[in-house]
């Protein structure tokens, strides 16, 4: 669940997006991990 406010809070950060997905691929290293 630790990994979830992460991905929020990129989103409200960047709308546009591009950051929510490097964001997203972060996390998902650091699930992977």
């Amino acid at each position: 669940y630790s990994k979830y406010p992460s991905s929020v809070a990129a989103l409200s950060f960047s709308r546009d997006g591009r950051l929510l997905a490097v964001a997203s691929s972060y996390t998902f290293e650091e699930g992977e991990k």
